[in-house]
């Protein structure tokens, strides 16, 4: 804000703007951070937001922790169904993000007092700070639901969402029961791997309070659990087995549509290649989630087919990040190899384990012989130079063992 109380953004013409944000596009990452620091410190940050907003997809790579107030704590739950308004299209489970500071704006005019004591809860918390957003959340997430559910659209809501007023509906029809079960989701997502079995009855119930307030509700609430669950077969499975006791013939078509809209959430995520050191897991995650979404095509074609060419897009994302990343985080720092201290040394073989872990998973989903070819050659250039030192031999076929095995690694060193 500026002297005057103005936002900043708001004084700058539409030009101006643009150009600030191709700039920040080509900025670095540690400037990208800055900015963003800088915009979630804004008391009121208005039309400053549309200066990071063509940063969420690097801003998805680098996740970096973020301040942590009162609409980013509401809409923490939410977050796997959060949409770019350009990408939200109505009768689907997703939330643009429009949407959200007019809700949260309702949402805080009606608690006042409780919200100014949040924002004074929340003071130098970030995103990173769990167990305080677990201990603190719940309490906020079933007010904003009680009164989401019952309250009508503020007047403001067209010209600060950009959205009608028959949108309002279909968005709280979401949003209030997603917000109702974020704490008891929270404590089945907390639960250990293997004792998931024991949590069934609790994801029960959960989906039983659920389905009393409709098909829409309890395919929000199925969405969100599944997102968040590295087992989502099993809560499709328990969402399922709920409707088929009900008798209820709409909660069942409702499994479905949640069933489809977490293939679209993540043929979505699809946009926000990982950073390398994260990649492994993540393609994991995304392995994992495939899985369990084929377990739940049965005889459905347009699913399978649609699960086949999202296998297809993580096949070729795979190999295009796997060969640039070979390419310029390996290959490339590795021909100044023989003047590399121990620090870039150690950086050298911490990419390459990460490239191997990554072609592990990778392969999982296809291409193999794409792998095997680019490792092949990647041996054939690190392989160690006649006129090499000693210990610069080591370094190349200690990258090599990492990437290929000892075997590569002690064949490298003969020839």
């Amino acid at each position: 804000m500026n002297q005057q109380g103005q936002d900043p953004a708001q004084t700058l013409s539409r030009p101006q703007v643009r150009a600030i944000q191709h700039d920040l596009l080509s900025a670095r990452d540690q400037q990208i951070l800055r900015v963003v620091d800088m915009v979630d410190k804004m008391p009121l940050r208005g039309e400053a937001d549309h200066f990071i907003a063509p940063l969420r997809q690097r801003l998805a790579i680098l996740r970096p922790a973020r301040r942590l107030n009162f609409t980013r704590l509401l809409f923490q739950p939410l977050d796997s169904v959060i949409v770019a308004p350009s990408a939200w299209r109505r009768d689907t489970l997703n939330v643009p993000r429009s949407a959200l500071p007019p809700l949260a704006a309702l949402v805080r005019s009606h608690m006042r007092d409780e919200a100014a004591a949040l924002d004074h809860a929340l003071e130098d918390l970030t995103t990173d700070h769990e167990a305080e957003i677990v201990e603190i959340g719940p309490r906020l997430w079933a007010a904003a639901a009680a009164l989401l559910a019952g309250v009508a659209a503020p007047e403001d809501w067209t010209v600060a969402s950009g959205l009608s007023q028959g949108d309002f509906t279909g968005i709280v029809g979401i949003v209030a029961p997603g917000l109702l079960q974020a704490g008891r989701i929270t404590q089945i997502v907390a639960t250990k791997p293997g004792e998931l079995s024991n949590q069934k009855c609790a994801i029960e119930e959960v989906f039983q309070d659920t389905a009393a307030d409709g098909s829409t509700a309890f395919a929000a609430v199925v969405t969100l659990l599944a997102a968040r669950m590295p087992q989502s077969d099993f809560v499709f499975t328990v969402a399922d087995d709920v409707a088929v006791r009900r008798s209820e013939p709409e909660l069942r078509l409702a499994v479905d549509r949640a069933i489809d809209a977490s293939i679209d959430t993540l043929a979505g995520a699809l946009a926000h290649p990982s950073r390398l050191d994260e990649a492994a897991n993540e393609l994991r995650r995304v392995l994992i989630a495939i899985e369990n979404l084929e377990a739940q095509c049965f005889n459905r074609v347009s699913r399978k087919t649609r699960l086949a060419h999202l296998r297809q897009t993580v096949d070729g994302n795979n190999r295009r990040q796997f060969t640039a990343a070979l390419e310029s985080h390996l290959l490339q720092p590795a021909q100044s190899i023989m003047d590399a201290d121990d620090t870039q040394i150690g950086v050298l073989e911490a990419t390459a384990r990460d490239l191997r872990r990554f072609e592990a998973i990778a392969r999982r989903i296809g291409s193999a012989d794409h792998y095997d070819r680019h490792l092949k050659s990647a041996v054939a250039a690190l392989k160690p130079r006649p006129n090499d030192p000693a210990q610069t031999k080591v370094d190349r076929a200690r990258l090599i063992e990492i990437l290929r095995g000892p075997d590569a690694a002690a064949a490298a060193m003969v020839g």
